[in-house]
């Protein structure tokens, strides 16, 4: 036998137990159902992402809309800033997954069992859904920026506000291009369940497809379905503080007195004016 069939033969076992050993490991090259299963991965994570990214921009627009207040801690600011701070954490964590799926993505395009695979067209795809993901990106870190400079200055000197049920935001613009599609990202923010679906609400952003939601605190969904906006916060409905008829009469009375006081108080200032015009009209001395 020759050497160069011996050579052969090595390589040959070489390449047996190298394929086994893959397989045993699970490291297997990547082909066309790992390169559609990446793709489709990162097609989800961008649906998430993008939802998540209206809720947090619309509460954003409407933080820009609030008047200046003089409080250090106006109620309407904390309220919404929270809202923002809680969509705003899920949105970079999403941004930061959708970072990592495509990444993923990339690697199994261009591994040499995969890249043969892609005619013209699909390779074209796949380049749109990365330049897609790396829009997502900026997206989610613009926003971070602003939120540093106007949102967390306010939350930093001031106490956690606590959330409670609040409707979501409407587009103030035209929607965007296949923003109907896109499930709507709202806050749980009590033990309970969400419906349709029967999610179970441990205080994080949920999606809701189709946009109709409800909260019950039963074990069941029992509650009927709504129309919600992006950012809108579901749980229980606030808590309304009965006013006795002795507080009202009490809160009354103060502002009774002052009424009083104006109006003696400008029937005063009418007899000053009428003792000046008096005066000025009187003759004076030796005329």
């Amino acid at each position: 036998m020759s050497v160069r069939w011996f050579l052969a033969l090595g390589l040959g076992v070489l390449g047996l137990v190298l394929s086994q050993a893959l397989a045993a490991s699970g490291d297997v090259a990547p082909g066309a159902p790992e390169l559609l299963e990446a793709e489709q991965r990162v097609r989800n994570l961008q649906v998430d992402a993008r939802a998540v990214g209206v809720a947090t921009q619309r509460l954003q627009v409407a933080w820009t809309r609030l008047l200046p207040s003089k409080l250090t801690c106006p109620p309407e600011h904390l309220e919404l800033g929270w809202r923002i701070e809680r969509f705003g954490a899920a949105w970079r964590e999403l941004g930061q997954s959708v970072k990592a799926a495509s990444a993923r993505l990339e690697e199994i395009r261009a591994a040499p069992t995969a890249s043969p695979l892609l005619d013209d067209t699909w390779f074209g795809s796949l380049n749109g859904l990365l330049a897609d993901s790396l829009a997502i990106q900026r997206g989610f870190l613009e926003s971070s920026a602003w939120q540093q400079a106007f949102v967390r200055p306010t939350l930093a000197r001031c106490e956690v506000a606590p959330l409670e049920s609040r409707s979501g935001f409407s587009a103030l613009l035209a929607p965007v291009r296949g923003a109907h599609a896109l499930p709507v990202a709202v806050l749980a923010v009590a033990d309970g369940r969400v419906c349709p679906g029967e999610l179970v609400t441990d205080g994080g952003v949920l999606l809701l497809e189709g946009g109709q939601g409800c909260w019950t605190s039963a074990s069941a969904c029992s509650c009927v379905p709504v129309q919600i906006e992006p950012g809108a916060v579901l749980g229980p409905p606030p808590e309304v503080v009965e006013v006795s008829a002795e507080q009202e009469s009490a809160k009354a009375a103060p502002e009774k007195v002052a009424k009083r006081t104006k109006k003696s108080s400008g029937k005063k200032s009418k007899k000053r004016k009428k003792k000046k015009k008096t005066a000025v009209k009187a003759p004076g001395p030796g005329l």
